[in-house]
Order: structure tokens, then C-alpha cells, then sequence
């Protein structure tokens, strides 16, 4: 009984010069197309983890910290979205290309791009474990470090072996059990890491008002600085705070001024009107900045002169 032919002797033994000439274009395109998005949607699967990471692991809540979190976590989940289905369609027509021999998956193309892809993928697995015996060493082995370290191995490893056992494959007549694991996995890890990121993220009105206050948050900074450098120029607190700056510092949804009183010699008052509830639950709240803790609505804030910061400031000044 005659054997059936794999495709590659089937390739090898119709083979003719210039069979696949006019198609090196076509053979880098989907070659490379499939090597850029697998390593595009690797860096925002493995994004989207590390924010994950972060906002669980991190031991306090803080309003910046949350921000930056969810910044990071909807662009990642951007690129996931869109580049996931690119990677399966163009890999998919990469290998129905060799299995019906319109392309030679032994071409130096194919072999030059796959070598590229383990060596990068082989120096970010090796540079994980440099990166954790590093940390190890210097006693900074929180779960968060670790985690993160094992998930740029586990990424690139899985990289690695891909492309490692793909290019060790003859036979693309039939489906190959590996392979089709291999898409199976990175399917399921892929779409489990978007659904996860997507039940994170806040809705876009939501975002949209988290924005307005983080604005409001900088505008009160922003107040709180011009009042105390006045103080420090004058000895008094301003009764009026410059107009043409407080016009540039309107509300960015009500398109109203922030209000400013003088309470005392040494006590004024910002307020502002929030959109949403922000606390934090670390103590230490970045500098003076405590209307990062603020409640929905109309709220003020009294603030007391700090002689030490004038002082301080002063100092600073240059003398004429």
C-alpha cells in the first residue's frame, strides 16, 4: 500500500525552479504580519496582567494611582481587542498558504523572521530570570515583583517554544494536534484577560467624570501654590487672586471659577465641586494635596499658612 504523501514531499517532489517566485512579497507580509501582532498582543495581554497585578497588589488605594492604572489598562485593552483577531486571521492564511503550497515554509524569509522571533523571545525569558535573581538578592521579593517577572517568562517562553516547534514541523496537509493547542491557549488566555480588564475598567461616563475632578484635584494645587508664594512675597494672604490666572483654572465642566476666601491672617478656604466620592486609604497623601480625599459635590477645603514652607521658600528666593 502506497504511503500519502506529506505536503512537504509532495512540495519537494513537484518542486521547479522559480515555483515560488513573485511571492516573496506575499511570504514577508504575512510572515512578518504574524510575528508583529503575536508580539503586539503578548505586550498588552501581559499589560493588561500587570495592571491587574497592580491594582490588587499594590496595598493602598490612592486617587493618582488609580487613575494611572486605568489610563494603562484601557489602552491595553485597546490593542488586545483589535490585534487579537489580526494575529489568528493572518496566521491562519500564513498556514493555509504552505498547505496548499503557495508558499515555501522553509524559504529563508520564513526561517529568518522565526530565528528572529527565538532569539527575542529566549533574551526576554533569560532577562526575567536575571531580573528576579536581582530582585531576590537585594530582598525585594513581594508577590508583586515576582508575579510580574513570572508573567514576562511565562509569555516569552511560550514565544519561544511556539515558533521553536513550528519550525521543526514538515507536514501542513493536516491539522497538528501542538499547534492547534498552542491557538487554543493563547485564544482562551487572550480573551479571559480582555473579559478581566473590561470588568475593571470604569464605564466611559464614569471616566469621563473621574477626569473632570483629577483636573479639579491640579486646579486646587495649582490655587493652593499661587496663595502661598504671595504669601511669601507680601506677608498677607492676596484678597483676590489673579484674575487672568483664575480665568484659565475654570471648572472643566460647569465652566465656573473656583472659589477662594480669606478666613483669617493665616487661613483661607479653596472650594470646588466634585463630580464623584474619591478615598484614599494610605495615610500619606502626596504632599499637601489633601482634596485628593474629597466627597461628591460642593466641598471646601481650609488651609492654614505652614511658616516653615514660607521660610523655606524665602530662603530659596535668590537675594537682588
Amino acid at each position: 500500500m502506497l504511503k500519502k504523501q506529506t505536503s512537504h514531499q509532495a512540495a519537494e517532489e513537484n518542486y521547479q525552479p522559480g515555483a515560488f517566485q513573485g511571492k516573496s512579497a506575499l511570504d514577508f507580509f504575512l510572515n512578518f504580519l504574524t510575528l508583529a501582532t503575536l508580539g503586539w498582543l503578548a505586550l498588552s495581554v501581559g499589560g493588561i496582567i500587570f495592571q491587574i497585578i497592580n491594582k490588587y497588589l499594590s496595598g493602598t488605594y490612592q486617587v493618582l494611582t488609580d487613575y494611572i492604572i486605568q489610563t494603562a489598562l484601557k489602552s491595553y485593552l485597546a490593542s488586545a481587542i483589535i490585534v487579537l483577531p489580526i494575529f489568528l486571521i493572518a496566521s491562519c492564511s500564513l498556514h493555509r498558504q504552505y498547505k496548499n503550497n503557495n508558499l515555501n515554509h522553509q524559504s529563508n524569509i520564513y526561517r529568518w523572521l522565526t530565528y528572529f522571533a527565538l532569539l527575542v523571545s529566549l533574551l526576554m525569558a533569560i532577562g526575567s530570570l536575571v531580573a528576579l535573581l536581582i530582585n531576590f538578592l537585594n530582598g525585594d521579593y513581594t508577590a508583586k515583583i515576582i508575579l510580574k517577572i513570572l508573567v514576562i517568562f511565562a509569555i516569552s517562553l511560550g514565544i519561544f517554544g511556539y515558533y521553536f516547534y513550528d519550525l521543526r514541523r514538515r507536514d501542513y496537509a493536516k491539522r497538528d494536534a501542538v499547534l492547534v493547542a498552542a491557538f487554543t491557549v493563547v485564544l482562551a488566555i487572550s480573551v479571559i484577560a480582555i473579559i478581566a480588564g473590561l470588568l475593571l475598567i470604569d464605564s466611559p461616563a464614569k471616566s469621563r467624570l473621574k477626569k473632570f475632578d483629577l483636573q479639579r484635584v491640579v486646579a486646587l494645587s495649582q490655587i493652593n501654590s499661587l496663595v502661598v508664594s504671595s504669601y511669601a512675597q507680601s506677608n498677607k494672604l492676596p484678597v483676590i487672586l489673579n484674575s487672568s490666572f483664575m480665568n484659565q483654572l475654570m471648572d472643566p465642566q460647569t465652566k465656573k471659577p473656583y472659589e477662594y476666601q480669606v478666613l483669617a491672617s493665616d487661613q483661607y478656604q479653596i472650594c470646588a465641586d466634585f463630580s464623584l466620592a474619591a478615598k484614599s486609604n494610605s495615610e500619606n497623601v502626596v504632599g499637601a494635596d489633601e482634596w485628593l480625599n474629597h466627597q461628591a459635590g460642593h466641598q471646601c477645603f481650609t488651609k492654614k499658612v505652614d511658616p516653615q514652607l514660607i521660610n523655606n521658600i524665602n530662603s530659596a528666593a535668590p537675594s537682588n
